[in-house]
């Protein structure tokens, strides 16, 4: 009988070894951090000079050259626009420029007028009259702001956001991921690119071997390219998508900021947002949430390193920079943010 209990205990002792191992593959440490905002984020930018210098643009012709195709002869339709002659230069640049979500009128009016005025001082400085300067004004509207607003952005300044932060001792568990499927819906390969990308979002995905989770599903093709990248990467232990407030990073005071990938590599831990790319430099919310990631990952890592854990990195790339044949490390030299 001591014999048979001694077999038995080398075999539990055995399992519980195997389980053991198997959840700590195939899970992933995350500090237990909780990271709010003590007020909003602000912004503003530094007074500058506008550079005209590559500004030559002249005025439309309103005139049409009809050429009749069997006898070859030619005459001239005249259209002209209703102009209103008393709308003040500025505002045709104006009314654009506050279309910008970082442009508010009401605080950045007096940077506004001394960008639009020295443009229009530009303008008449060799054009003819002021009917040429409110014709090149009128049909550039959209490419002339574009361009101060260019400009604004490389005088860009915000405020240094400052953040409450409760360190837990012990770390996240991981919330469960639950989707709906219809009974008859197949599991796509998630090697095999989409057709038509913009049904994505109803799919589910299997046949990962690096995924905590069994299936997932994708917002966009960028998305399920990048677990593409996941999977062939040979420094890659684990991955997964995040559920919805696995984290408790708040970019806001009410609203926690939710990444669309969480990775682990040999070395470092990574949250990674594939985002437009017209949005990276120029969204607040964008802004916000980034600044809110960084803090987060610099407590995460200083309190993993107290563990014996590894440093956290988060990676903001893209959408448009995101193909199968890329490593982490390689996206993580063109794209940490710190």
């Amino acid at each position: 009988m001591e014999l048979v209990f001694e077999d038995e205990t080398n075999v539990v002792e055995e399992i519980v070894e195997t389980v053991t191992d198997y959840i700590v593959e195939k899970t992933i440490d995350i500090p237990k951090i909780i990271l709010q905002p003590k007020s909003e984020i602000s912004w503003d930018f530094e007074d500058f000079d506008l550079d005209v210098s590559n500004i030559n643009l002249q005025p439309v012709t309103q005139d049409i050259l009809l050429q009749e195709l069997r006898t070859r002869q030619r005459d001239t339709l005249h259209f002209k626009v209703e102009v209103n002659e008393n709308e003040p230069l500025e505002n045709y640049i104006i009314s654009r420029l506050i279309d910008f979500d970082d442009i508010s009128y009401e605080e950045h009016a007096d940077l506004l007028y001394k960008l639009v005025n020295q443009l229009i001082a530009h303008l008449k400085s060799y054009l003819k009259d002021d009917n040429d300067v409110r014709n090149v004004l009128l049909y550039n509207q959209q490419l002339l702001a574009n361009n101060i607003h260019a400009q604004m952005l490389d005088h860009y300044v915000e405020s240094k956001v400052e953040y409450d932060v409760h360190v837990r001792s012990d770390f996240e568990v991981l919330k469960t991921n639950t989707y709906s499927m219809n009974i008859d819906e197949e599991v796509k390969d998630f090697r095999i690119p989409v057709e038509n990308p913009s049904s994505i979002k109803g799919m589910s995905f299997g046949g990962f071997s690096r995924c905590l989770y069994p299936i997932q599903k994708f917002d966009a093709e960028n998305e399920r390219r990048f677990a593409v990248i996941c999977e062939q990467d040979p420094k890659v232990k684990v991955w997964f998508k995040p559920a919805l407030n696995q984290l408790k990073i708040y970019y806001n005071q009410k609203q926690s900021y939710n990444p669309d990938f969480i990775v682990e590599t040999e070395d470092k831990k990574y949250l990674v947002e594939l985002k437009a790319a017209n949005k990276i430099d120029s969204d607040k919310e964008v802004e916000a949430k980034k600044h809110a990631a960084i803090e987060w990952c610099k407590y995460a890592t200083k309190h993993e390193m107290q563990n014996g854990g590894k440093e956290w990195v988060y990676l903001l790339i893209p959408h448009n920079d995101v193909n199968e044949n890329m490593t982490i490390a390689g996206l993580e030299a063109r794209y940490s943010r710190k």
